[in-house]
C-alpha cells in the first residue's frame, strides 16, 4: 500500500461505521500505522453521554480479539460541530491524516439530494486518500482478488492507477481497467453524419485498449495480471454494474475535484460510485494532477 503513517476511522454509532471501522483497524495493523478513531458529535441533534469514548474502545477492543491482534496504536477524539463533514475535514488536516475511512448510507435520489451526504463531501474536499464501504460491503485488506480501476486517461486517473498496482503487488490481486466511452451528446439536429462518438471513430474501443495497455507498460505493471476493457456507457451507472457483475472487491479510483457550479452541473462520478458501489471504494488525491494530459490520444473523457 502507500505509506500511509495515519489513519482515520470516522464513527457515528451507526452500522456502516462500524463496518468502516472494522476496516480501518485491519488496515491500520497491516500497514503498522497509527489508527486515530473519531466521533463527531453534531451540537443540533442529541447530545451523546460520557460513555461514547468507552463504547469507541469496545468496539476496537472486539476487532482486535476477533482478529487475533495486539499492539495496535489507537487514539481516541471527540469533536463537536453543527455538521459532521467539517470536523472530519479538520481533523484529518489537523493531524496529517493520509487516509480516511469511513461509511457510507448509500442515499440516492431525491433523499441524496435534500439530505446531502457526509461521505461525498469528504470525499470531494479531503486533503487526502479516502476508503468508504457501506453496511452491506466488506472487505479483508489481505484478502483482496481482483481490483477495478476506472481509467479515463488524465493524470487523476494514473495515480490511481499507480496506487492500485502498488496494492495488487502487495496482495496478489488482479486488476481490471475498464474505460468507459461516454455517448452522451450530438442530438439529431446536428445533423446526419455525426450522431455518436462512434460515427467519428468507429474503432475508439480498440484504440482505447490499446493505450491502456501501453499505460500499464508504462509503469511497470507487466508482472502482475491485468485486464483491459473499453466499452460504451455511463461511468456514474455502469462501474457500479461492472463491479456486481465481475465481484469486485475493491475500486481505486481518482477524483477531479470539482467544486462549486462546475460541481453542481456536472456532479462526480467518484461521489456517485461511493453511493451506488457494494464493495469498498477508495478514492486517491493526486497532489499536482494535470488535468488534460493525455486526453487528446483518445477522444472522450468523462469527470470522475
Amino acid at each position: 500500500m502507500k505509506d500511509f503513517k495515519n489513519i482515520l476511522a470516522a464513527v457515528d454509532l451507526s452500522e456502516c461505521s462500524q463496518k468502516a471501522l472494522g476496516l480501518a483497524i485491519d488496515f491500520a495493523f497491516s500497514e503498522g500505522t497509527r489508527l486515530h478513531v473519531l466521533f463527531v458529535e453534531v451540537l443540533h441533534g442529541e447530545p451523546y453521554d460520557e460513555s461514547v469514548k468507552a463504547r469507541l474502545e469496545s468496539m476496537v477492543k472486539t476487532r482486535l480479539a476477533e482478529k487475533g491482534l495486539v499492539g495496535l496504536d489507537v487514539e481516541y477524539a471527540i469533536e463537536r460541530d453543527y455538521v459532521a463533514g467539517p470536523a472530519i475535514l479538520r481533523y484529518a488536516r489537523d493531524y496529517d491524516i493520509d487516509l480516511i475511512v469511513m461509511g457510507t448510507h448509500g442515499r440516492r435520489g431525491l433523499r441524496a439530494l435534500v439530505l446531502g451526504s457526509v461521505a461525498s463531501e469528504v470525499v470531494r474536499e479531503a486533503p487526502c486518500a479516502v476508503l468508504t464501504v457501506r453496511k452491506d460491503g466488506d472487505i479483508d485488506p489481505v484478502h483482496v482478488r481482483r481490483i477495478l480501476v476506472p481509467f479515463d486517461f488524465s493524470e487523476y486517473s494514473r495515480e490511481a492507477l499507480k496506487t492500485a498496482l502498488d496494492v495488487a503487488a502487495s496482495v496478489g490481486a488482479k486488476i481490471d481497467i475498464v474505460h468507459i466511452v461516454e455517448d452522451r451528446f450530438h442530438p439529431a439536429f446536428y445533423g446526419p453524419f455525426f450522431q455518436s462518438v462512434y460515427d467519428m471513430e468507429p474503432d475508439i474501443e480498440q484504440r482505447s485498449e490499446r493505450h491502456l495497455r501501453e499505460e500499464v507498460a508504462r509503469l511497470d505493471g507487466d508482472d502482475l495480471v491485468v485486464s483491459v476493457k473499453a466499452f460504451g456507457g455511463y461511468p456514474a451507472r455502469d462501474i457500479s454494474r461492472y463491479v456486481e457483475n465481475h465481484d469486485v472487491d475493491l475500486v481505486i479510483m481518482s477524483t477531479h475535484g470539482l467544486t462549486g457550479m462546475e460541481h453542481f452541473l456536472m456532479g462526480s462520478v467518484a461521489e456517485k460510485t461511493v453511493a451506488h458501489a457494494t464493495c469498498p471504494v477508495l478514492i486517491v488525491k493526486p497532489h499536482n494532477p494535470a488535468r488534460s494530459l493525455g486526453k487528446a490520444d483518445i477522444g472522450v473523457e468523462h469527470a470522475i
